[in-house]
């Protein structure tokens, strides 16, 4: 997912369609996170049509949003300038 921004409010949720879908076909349509018990949660949404011709989608919710850790070696502390 993106860089968390911000926190959905409980029982809230979003989903951003997927700018990284053109990249393989099996990636979600759509990505966001959902707050369950102040917990956001990744989100994935994929459009699926059904046998009958009806659209739908097909969502699964992934592990706890974390904060993006950054890894600082001895070689970063150097000031590039």
């Amino acid at each position: 997912m993106s860089d968390k921004q911000y926190q959905n409010e409980p029982g809230k949720g979003v989903l951003f369609r997927n700018r990284f879908k053109e990249d393989n076909e099996r990636r979600p349509d759509f990505v966001g996170s959902l707050n369950v018990e102040g917990v956001d949660y990744e989100l994935a949404a994929w459009q699926n049509t059904s046998k009958s011709g009806l659209k739908y989608l097909s969502v699964r919710m992934g592990d706890e949003v974390r904060e993006k850790e950054v890894k600082v070696t001895e070689t970063d502390t150097d000031v590039p300038f």
